[in-house]
């Protein structure tokens, strides 16, 4: 049976599939092929390079890659604090992009 036939449109099966490979993707350089292999050469050059010498492109290489998560195994989460300061404020749930 047809993607037509089950009432998709081909616009909805290919955004399913998309988001299949997506959620399938576990770490920044398999969305990098997912997007080297879906968008036109010159959109995806423009993307993924850097003006130049590309030299903030590795600087912000190079600051990402010294973050690290630190997992906190067996602690009490009777009381969760989220809390933490961004810019100097006060921030309830610190999520920032």
């Amino acid at each position: 049976m047809g993607p037509l036939a089950t009432g998709l449109g081909a616009r909805a099966l290919a955004t399913m599939m998309l988001t299949a490979k997506v959620d399938a993707a576990y770490s920044i350089a398999d969305l990098r092929r997912l997007a080297q292999r879906r968008l036109p050469r010159a959109l995806f050059d423009f993307y993924d390079g850097g003006a130049e010498d590309e030299t903030t492109l590795r600087a912000n290489c190079s600051a990402f890659e010294r973050q690290r998560l630190r997992p906190r195994v067996l602690v009490d989460v009777a009381q969760v604090d989220t809390s933490a300061q961004i810019l100097g404020r006060p921030a309830a749930l610190p999520l920032a992009i």
